[in-house]
């Protein structure tokens, strides 16, 4: 009875010899040709069922390798894509929120004068109207009517206030999507300060 270790050099004979006929495409891997180089190359003429079974196995893990890289592949071309897709969304999201709120937004916001140092916007909102995600800079607002406004910030909090015709109030800079929730229309000039300097 041959020693296992023929059974292996058998088994990776056939292997190679089926490998390199279908590399070669000259004849099929599991042709009479290439099963017979495989036997007479090892000498283990009595070990071909033996050979053949390990053969056999080794193909079956091969192609399952074979698969699993395959699969391995498919997967990380997926993860970048899906990584590729996902960074591209937070970017035109991001570039969205930091927008001019008079290019972005037109209807609500229109500039009253600009210098160096200041940027004069009126803003109006009818009753129900709301704007998009915009930004602005440290302000100060002199609200022209009463208003009841809804503002929602980039993390999905809101927050409500009320403020009476004649108030005025100092803004921080940062990001919004103002709402008119009144029954009336909302009118404030905003005065945008370009400089930390202006700002104090």
């Amino acid at each position: 009875m041959p020693s296992f270790a023929k059974l292996r050099k058998a088994a990776f004979a056939l292997c190679g010899a089926a490998a390199k006929a279908d590399g070669a495409g000259s004849e099929r891997p599991w042709g009479a040709g290439a099963v017979l180089r495989g036997i007479l190359q090892t000498g283990a003429i009595p070990c071909v069922r033996e050979a053949l079974m390990l053969f056999s196995a080794r193909l079956g893990c091969y192609r399952i390798r074979k698969d699993s890289t395959r699969t391995q592949k498919n997967s990380v071309m997926k993860r970048i894509i899906m990584l590729v897709t996902v960074v591209g969304w937070m970017l035109a999201a991001s570039v969205a929120r930091a927008q001019d709120p008079v290019k972005v937004d037109p209807k609500h916001y229109t500039v009253e004068f600009e210098n160096d140092a200041v940027r004069v916007l009126r803003i109006h909102y009818g009753p129900g109207e709301k704007s998009v995600m915009h930004s602005h800079p440290a302000a100060i607002a002199v609200f022209l009517t009463d208003s009841n406004n809804k503002m929602t910030f980039p993390n999905g909090k809101s927050e409500m206030s009320s403020v009476k015709a004649g108030e005025v109030q100092i803004t921080p800079a940062g990001e919004h999507l103002p709402e008119n929730v009144g029954d009336k229309p909302m009118e404030l000039i905003l005065v945008e300060l370009k400089s930390q300097t202006a700002a104090k």
